[in-house]
């Protein structure tokens, strides 16, 4: 947890300090050439889209009377609006914590300390 206090989290977990650091990762994905966002394997685009499906599947399971349709699904978009994805996510992210009964439980927080940890390494890998 060391790190993601340097990176300007509190030692508790919250939903709000995901959406934080989910935003910052939009902002820096943004900022990337489409080269770097393209470089790795996976790319780093294609690991901002498997956290992008990550945060949905967790919002889902933070408010499931709020879930999304099971057939629903993200958008597929380029390497170049990845940051957008994000900043969609952590837009959903936000919305459905407010209406989440169980954002509270160890398991949510567990889950949400993760999800801020794969933020950073996501930005510090880039």
């Amino acid at each position: 947890m060391a790190e993601a206090q340097r990176e300007g989290t509190t030692g508790q977990p919250t939903a709000a300090e995901a959406v934080v650091q989910l935003r910052r990762t939009a902002d820096f994905l943004r900022s990337l050439p489409i080269a770097r966002l393209s470089r790795g394997e996976p790319t780093v685009a294609d690991r901002g889209r498997q956290l992008a499906n990550w945060v949905v599947s967790v919002a889902a399971d933070i408010a499931p009377e709020q879930r999304p349709p099971a057939d629903a699904a993200l958008p597929t978009v380029g390497d170049q609006a990845v940051g957008d994805l994000i900043g969609m996510v952590a837009r959903e992210l936000e919305y459905m914590s407010v209406a989440a009964t169980s954002v509270d439980s160890k398991d949510a927080q567990l889950v949400i300390a993760e999800l801020i940890r794969d933020c950073i390494q996501l930005r510090r890998t880039g």
